[in-house]
């Protein structure tokens, strides 16, 4: 097939387009860890790095921890040195590292596909499809975790494959992606790699199949990730068994529903709502919630909290996943079908079987609503699963089988075996574009019915976003579908042109593949552009000085407090297309997260990856004994406490105030 080699560079260039007020340091990267967390952490790392070759000990967070044994601090990972340690701002380093590691995911995953014998266009649409998959590309807020995605392909891949070469390459290039993954602070996926592949192993084993397995690649690949992250490792493992993920569950028993606030809670938290499949269709489906909360899925019981905006990948991976269940009877290949079914249930988290009956027939009440899951069962029984977080960590896993399942779909439209198939394809993207135009119109008719009502305010105000504008969301959802109705009836007409058309196989074929990589490339770059969020660094830096400038720092040791939510109680009455700029200088002026270490001070309870059981235990304590104290004999308590401590000043955050005013104060 004659396919311009330009089109390797089609992703990279899309990505660079995205993050490109970062990359030039106009803006910096918003929204959660990226950056309150990561971004000030990892300043710091740089700064350490640069005074000593192996800085053991952080003695800026809480009461002092190793900074090699939190995992995410990625200390001995080659490109957050390298990234780090250019003379750029630490806002641009951290873009560019983002961006680095999606390039890497798009390269990595054109490499996957040309490995499983992908032909060209689908290889190029593999490296469109994951990296701005909704599940890949806002991994940008959460860096570790992006480290992981971007090396999940080679990985798995290299562990899955024969054909990639002799047991030796194999074991080399899946390994070292493993331990990439390992030291950019992600060990968790590195797990999941092993899992899928002794799965897959024992199902092909079962069925007897001719292409198992090797299990000298299954022991050498990690063992060779062990070896080459073993500082790494041995640091993590240390540090863990300190862990208050590691502290004793009372509970009376692993059937009941889990403690609020608890271990079982907080590693569940993130669950995907089986009803966020419908972002496969339209990118937003249930409108999205920054700066403007118009969320309107926080209505229904159980929707949480949102690990991303969308999983949305483009209208071709929808059909990819439609064609492949509509027409069962194609023989495609790959373990990638079972991957993406299974990988998606277990995003699912604690929507397990008792859940279904709990929102079937109101039963079972008393029980779990994990119980049955896939994820639920690995946490039960699978021994140390317990101690990681979170079941949407396996949305990369999804979004990989689905690029997979997608690329096998244009193959088949490239084979001049399959005449009729594209005829098929074109059919179904237009009676789906159908089906959306009679949906578009009937939420129309339901907007101009209930106008008055859909004008008040929704559901529970965040303390960030505000209440939720449930008309703006509904719009929202009529503009995501006319995107994915112009997509489907553009791939539809390329389609029907490629099946009516006698030479598809000669001077047209590369002219249909073009279309269709502009196509998915106008598709996902401006769904994508939704779910990135940068905020201008100089507009920033004046609305910290507007605050009131950052914390005073005469002090060494810090802790800080707060009134409620600790965030004006504005956000949560009104909306603002300024919020995520005031959140974002308000996160910095309030040493939120980490922010504390920007200015090189020491916090006594800062948030940290992975916090020590010991200081768990304190907080638990105290919470219990302030709690029975009158105000005067809470001050008294405090006083003794921080003599003992050594806190010499503390920042306070209000809900009773307008806007967060986080000066610092010497304590009495």
């Amino acid at each position: 097939m004659s396919y311009s080699k330009t089109s390797v560079l089609l992703a990279p260039v899309l990505i660079l387009a995205l993050f490109s007020p970062s990359l030039l340091g106009l803006d910096c990267l918003a929204f959660r860890d990226v950056a309150f967390f990561y971004t000030p952490l990892y300043d710091y790392v740089a700064e350490r790095c640069s005074e000593s070759w192996l800085p053991l000990w952080n003695p800026l967070d809480q009461t002092g921890m190793p900074l090699i044994g939190e995992t995410t601090s990625a200390v001995f990972y080659p490109l957050r040195y390298l990234m780090f340690s250019l003379p750029i701002s630490t806002e641009s380093a951290m873009a560019w590292y983002v961006a680095v590691h999606l390039i890497i995911a798009s390269m990595a995953a054109r490499l996957l596909a040309r490995w499983a014998g992908c032909q060209p266009l689908g290889a190029n649409l593999a490296s469109l499809l994951y990296p701005l998959s909704g599940s890949v590309l806002f991994l940008y807020t959460n860096p570790p975790f992006l480290v992981g995605a971007a090396w999940l392909p080679i990985a798995l891949g290299g562990m899955l494959l024969p054909q990639i070469g002799k047991r030796k390459l194999r074991i080399t290039v899946a390994g070292s992606a493993m331990a990439m993954m390992i030291l950019g602070g992600d060990p968790q996926s590195a797990l999941h790699v092993m899992l899928v592949v002794a799965a897959i192993g024992l199902l092909r084993l079962a069925k007897r199949s001719a292409d198992r397995i090797d299990g000298g690649v299954l022991l050498g690949v990690p063992m060779l990730a062990a070896i080459l992250s073993a500082p790494q490792l041995v640091a993590s493992i240390s540090w863990s068994k300190q862990s208050e993920r590691l502290q004793p569950v009372m509970s009376d028993s692993w059937l009941d529903p889990p403690q609020r606030n608890g271990m079982r809670s907080q590693a569940f938290q993130y669950s995907l709502p089986p009803w966020h499949l419908a972002e496969i269709v339209t990118p937003n489906a249930f409108g999205s919630f920054i700066p403007i909360n118009q969320r309107f899925s926080r209505l229904w019981a159980g929707d949480g909290r949102a690990w991303t905006p969308s999983i949305y990948m483009g209208v071709v991976a929808f059909l990819a996943l439609w064609i492949r269940l509509r027409f069962r009877h194609e023989r495609f290949g790959g373990p990638w079908w079972v991957l993406c079914w299974i990988s998606f249930f277990l995003t699912l988290g604690h929507f397990g079987l008792v859940w279904l009956v709990q929102s079937g027939t109101g039963r079972l009440l008393n029980y779990d609503s994990a119980i049955g899951g896939p994820y639920w069962f690995l946490y039960q029984f699978l021994p140390g699963y317990d101690s990681f977080r979170y079941p949407t960590k396996w949305l990369p896993f999804f979004a990989l089988a689905v690029t997979m399942v997608t690329t096998q779909m244009f193959d088949r439209l490239s084979d001049e075996r399959y005449p009729a198939f594209a005829a098929k394809v074109s059919a179904s993207a237009s009676q789906f574009a159908g089906v959306m135009i009679c949906t578009m119109i009937g939420l129309q008719f339901y907007r101009w019915i209930f106008l008055d009502d859909l004008r008040l305010p929704q559901g529970t105000s965040d303390s960030w976003w505000g209440p939720i504008n449930l008309l703006a969301g509904l719009s929202q959802l009529t503009t995501s579908l006319c995107h994915s109705i112009i997509v489907l009836l553009a791939i539809s007409l390329i389609l029907r042109f490629l099946s009516r058309c006698k030479e598809r196989f000669t001077a047209n074929q590369c002219h249909w593949a073009m279309a269709v990589t502009v196509v998915v490339c106008l598709d996902l770059g401006i769904s994508g552009h939704g779910i990135v969020h940068q905020v201008s660094k100089v507009e920033v830096k004046e609305a910290v000085l507007a605050l009131g400038g950052s914390a005073r720092t005469e002090q060494s040791r810090w802790m800080r407090t707060k009134t409620g939510s600790g965030w004006p109680m504005v956000w949560s009455q009104g909306s603002s297309d300024d919020r995520l700029l005031e959140v974002e200088a308000s996160s910095r002026q309030a040493w939120f997260g980490r922010w504390h270490l920007a200015a090189r001070v020491h916090m006594l309870n800062n948030m940290v990856s992975i916090r020590s059981r010991h200081i768990a235990v304190f907080w638990q304590a105290i919470n219990q004994l302030t709690s029975n104290l009158e105000v005067n004999e809470q001050v008294r308590l405090w006083r003794s406490l921080r003599g003992w401590l050594a806190i010499e000043g503390f920042v306070h955050a209000s809900d009773r105030v307008d806007a967060v005013n986080g000066q610092g104060k010497e304590l009495d």
